[in-house]
């Protein structure tokens, strides 16, 4: 009885582990190319260099000319989907305005793997994972 409970137990474990890792994306789909982008730390820091320089020289609560203020961005304001759909679609307001020529087309798809992966649902508050 002992070792059956012990065996579920285990397994319980594991599915659970499994479920949390289940959550942290290791790749996406990229539509423009017909890729499947894996994730890899150096793409991942660099996508976050050009997401400091670059999206945050704006998005941090200043306003634009004096006239409106932009909005503070992070990874976590749109969903993974809806972060491949703008740089899909390039219908922002920063690819529109020339924000985003200073990039080029592969410094652009690590910035959206870098929101991708860090998007809204796609990390738990407060997992191991995380630590």
């Amino acid at each position: 009885m002992t070792k059956m409970i012990g065996s579920l137990l285990g397994v319980l474990l594991l599915l659970l582990g499994a479920s949390v890792r289940a959550e942290v994306p290791d790749r996406r789909f990229d539509p423009i190319n017909q890729t499947c982008r894996i994730f890899q730390f150096a793409q991942m820091r660099e996508g976050a260099r050009f997401f400091r320089g670059v999206c945050l020289r704006c998005h941090n609560a200043t306003f634009d000319n004096g006239m409106r203020p932009m909005s503070v961005l992070i990874p976590r304001s749109f969903s993974p989907e809806r972060w491949t759909r703008i740089f899909t679609e390039k219908y922002s307001l920063c690819a529109q305005n020339g924000s985003w020529k200073e990039l080029s087309a592969d410094d652009l798809l690590k910035l959206n793997d870098y929101l991708y992966r860090g998007g809204y649902g796609t990390w738990e508050d407060y997992t191991p994972l995380e630590c």
